[in-house]
């Protein structure tokens, strides 16, 4: 297979697909484009990529069947499917799968901060380092309890329970129990692990008042640097 590590884009609307390469690139990201599922496989089959952005707003099946085999060729490659509306039965498919489910309606700076938290590495550095939370804090996303995983300057990922028919919500309040610090974020992409029952989110911190964010940095600075 030949290495890529860039990121595939398929979408049957031609227009479509080449915004969507062009928001891409611009930001700085590799990105090739497919218009079919047959092109799409192919590519699967014979290049490596870091991530699948795959539309699947007029024929579900296609898509699904594409973001199957996109996981049984490439396990590590990062899934987002995108849709014009809800769709839980799809949704649900694509959660176990391991990708995401965003709305294609959504703002093109939304997408890029869901596509820079799947897509990492040489030539795409993340804006902040990502510290890894041993153990995870305690936190509270409203009401619920949650865990800490990850967090930078700029955002965290959380880790809790909630039923599959409910969705998290898009902006939540990340109360950190033992600093006694509570935040605003806006969550940037969900994911719901299968069997555990769990959901992944990554979220950006919306915080403007600098003392708030001046407390929030203190608790990164004190997490170990990754090796």
């Amino acid at each position: 297979m030949e290495t890529s590590g860039g990121i595939l884009v398929v979408d049957d609307d031609v227009d479509a697909l080449r915004g969507l390469l062009e928001l891409l690139r611009t930001a700085g990201y590799r990105a090739a484009g497919a218009a079919d599922l047959d092109a799409a496989l192919h590519l699967v089959q014979a290049t490596s990529f870091d991530l699948l952005i795959a539309d699947i707003r007029h024929k579900a099946d296609n898509g699904l069947r594409l973001i199957r085999q996109a996981r049984t060729e490439q396990p590590a490659m990062a899934l987002v499917a995108l849709s014009d509306f809800p769709n839980p039965a799809v949704e649900a498919e694509v959660n176990r799968l391991g990708g995401t489910y965003p709305l294609k309606s959504m703002d093109p700076q939304r997408l890029l901060a869901i596509v820079g938290e799947k897509v990492s590495g040489p030539g795409k550095q993340r804006r902040w380092i990502r510290k890894s939370v041993d153990g995870g804090f305690r936190a509270r996303i409203g009401g619920v309890p949650a865990k800490v995983l990850d967090m930078s300057y700029g955002g965290l990922r959380l880790e809790f329970s909630m039923p599959p028919e409910r969705q998290p919500p898009s902006s939540i309040e990340v109360s950190l129990m033992s600093f006694g610090l509570s935040v605003r974020a806006d969550v940037m992409w969900t994911t719901r692990l299968e069997p555990a029952g769990t959901w992944i989110c990554g979220a950006a911190i919306l915080e403007t008042d600098p003392n708030t964010r001046r407390a929030w940095r203190g608790v990164v600075d004190t997490l170990p640097k990754p090796s």
